[in-house]
């Protein structure tokens, strides 16, 4: 199960999903030597967010990030029964 599809099952049908990251950069990855760095790559957040079952995306990207928005399908999750 991808991170994205996750995060679908904790939400309530209309939840937003919202966060934010750093375009990756030679000095973003040296801030980061010796942990565990996944940058988000906004050229295909929106389809992934799309394929994991979120609705009305969201993205801006700016010079040194990228802020995204994705709401949980009020009818999806109530057809398919997956609604709390």
């Amino acid at each position: 199960m991808s991170r994205w599809r996750a995060s679908l099952v904790v939400l309530r049908p209309g939840g937003m999903l919202v966060g934010t990251d750093s375009l990756d950069s030679p000095s973003f990855r040296e801030l980061h030597v010796g942990d565990i760095c996944n940058v988000v790559n906004p050229l295909t957040l929106e389809s992934r967010l799309r394929a994991a079952g979120f609705d009305e995306v969201s993205l801006t990207v700016w010079s040194i990030g990228v802020k995204f928005v994705a709401r949980v399908s009020c009818m999806d999750r109530v057809s398919t029964g997956e609604h709390r």
